[in-house]
């Protein structure tokens, strides 16, 4: 929700002034993002300077930021208790006596990333934003570990050492030139309860869905939801249709028999929901590594950016234009009828090593669990996909909502017994009880691989091979081995299509890109 860079004498001053786009006294500056979901105060009691960003709850007015207010001592105490305790996104700046303090609410969709120096404090949920101090040769060994081996972590640290996360419900601390983040108590979860002979499930469903989608003001004729034809997205749009909203529908389509199935479904839906324009991207026209595309023309690109980033720059430039500033979406459907692992009957094997990995990221994958985050009242998944995903959407001056990963619906999953959840199935009833068509809810979930294989073999490739002819950040740093890499690449010409790819082959490309372009920018 903010941006900012603030030196020692600002935390120790009160002289604020609003410009029009930021907060600012002397060279440092506070710039909220300005969105109509959103709202921002500056408020100021004797030494203490207090920045408040919520996003509104449903009733609460528009109030964008304006001049610092003078309060009294209670206004402000009531204040950072009622952030405390809000039940959408907020975040929370204190600046006082010298010391800066950070605190991320529940959510954290906009994740502020940190760093800091002797007399400056910075900080962006950009990650990109931070290029200067992100240094190649001070990388985080088990962070990079963590993404090279796919085994996602939610934690503090970033692939930079000198740049930091700000988790959920996490304070940053800047006194006397140094930064420290302190994690918050452990989430309490709920576990499977039996159910009594008359509970109406759907019907409790759809209430807690309808309540978590309407949790928030938006304005119906400005929302649109990124519609890919999936179980997710799709009941979250039915939910926003019972209610009349005619919403502006958008999608990435996917190569293949995928592709096919998702424009079908896609068809139906549309004109089940009545909604307004359709805006669709072809994947194949925009793919990962694209030469017309961010990574292809070498721009400044997060290494935790989504694989799709090409596709959804027109998607979203599409919807802005439509006039679209709430896009809602299905990010936290898995995790909604998440089967637990004691529920799974199937057993977890090791990952063999893979032998592009390099001995530096196999010496750190032991220690992936070091440092990361509590358990978190959101799941991990969702938080890290929210960092992924929301820089691209604020950049666009779209605010992602995600109804799927409300807590309170979470927690009435979290008691469902198994047969509700597993394979999605209250979903895919619910749908049902809607009157869709079979194939809605009924056929095989999407699957992105034929169109990444595409990506791969045209782009992500001839990216890698460079890589073992030239070297780049993560072979010359020893994360990744060039001799099993050339190997792999090889084997991929040598067998074409009967290569079975490893989609860890595009994220060390990502990865490689984000470090790339962040150094060089």
């Amino acid at each position: 929700m903010l941006k900012f860079v603030l030196n020692a004498g600002a935390a120790r001053g009160i002289h604020w002034r609003w410009d029009g786009s930021a907060w600012q006294n002397g060279d440092s500056w506070i710039s909220p993002v300005r969105h109509s979901a959103l709202t921002h105060r500056m408020v100021l009691h004797e030494q203490t300077v207090l920045v408040i960003s919520r996003e509104r709850r449903r009733g609460d007015p528009e109030v964008g930021p304006r001049a610092p207010e003078r309060v009294s001592a209670g206004a402000l105490a009531d204040l950072v208790a009622e952030t405390a305790q809000w039940p959408l996104d907020a975040t929370l700046l204190r600046l006082n006596a010298g010391t800066v303090t950070l605190q991320a609410g529940v959510w954290a969709v906009a994740p502020i990333y940190l760093t800091s120096g002797p007399d400056r404090l910075a900080g962006s949920w950009q990650p990109t934003d931070l290029r200067a101090y992100a240094d190649t040769s001070s990388l985080s060994d088990n962070e990079v570990a963590r993404l090279l081996t796919r085994r996602h972590r939610y934690g503090q640290e970033t692939v930079w050492r000198a740049v930091k996360r700000l988790t959920e419900r996490s304070v940053a601390t800047w006194r006397d030139g140094t930064l420290q983040l302190a994690y918050p108590s452990p989430a309490e979860h709920t576990s499977p309860r039996p159910l009594r002979r008359s509970a109406d499930v759907l019907g409790a469903f759809e209430s807690a869905l309808d309540a978590a989608v309407h949790r928030r003001e938006f304005a119906p004729h400005q929302c649109g939801v990124e519609l890919s034809g999936g179980l997710d997205s799709t009941n979250v749009a039915a939910t926003l249709a019972g209610r009349g909203a005619r919403m502006t529908t958008a999608a990435v389509l996917m190569d293949g028999s995928c592709g096919q199935a998702q424009r079908s479904r896609r068809r139906q839906l549309t004109e089940e929901f009545r909604c307004g324009a359709d805006i669709t991207v072809e994947a194949t026209e925009h793919l990962p590594f694209h030469p017309d595309g961010t990574r292809g023309r070498q721009l400044p690109v997060s290494p935790y950016a989504e694989p799709w980033i090409e596709a959804k720059q027109p998607m979203l430039a599409g919807m802005a234009a439509r006039g679209v500033r709430w896009s809602f979406g299905g990010t936290g459907g898995d995790e909604l009828m998440n089967v637990r692992s004691a529920e799974k009957s199937e057993s977890r094997h090791a990952r063999p090593v893979p032998p592009w990995l390099g001995k530096r990221s196999i010496a750190a994958a032991a220690h992936s669990e070091d440092g990361i985050a509590p358990p978190s009242v959101l799941r991990e998944s969702t938080l890290l996909a929210f960092g992924s995903r929301t820089p691209q959407f604020l950049e666009h001056g779209l605010w992602p909502v995600s109804p799927l990963a409300d807590p309170q619906l979470s927690r009435f999953c979290e008691w469902l017994p198994l047969p509700w959840r597993a394979d999605k199935t209250l979903s895919r009833l619910r749908l049902s009880r809607l009157g869709l068509p079979l194939s809605v809810y009924c056929g095989l979930r999407d699957d992105p691989r034929e169109t990444l294989d595409i990506a791969f073999r045209r782009h992500v490739l001839p990216f890698l091979e460079d890589m073992c002819a030239e070297g780049g950040v993560l072979v010359d740093s020893g994360y990744v081995d060039a001799d099993g890499l050339r190997d792999t690449t090889r084997a991929v010409r040598r067998m074409g299509d009967k290569f079975a790819l490893d989609r860890t082959l595009f994220t060390i490309a990502a990865v490689e890109a984000g470090l790339r372009t962040c150094a060089s920018a």
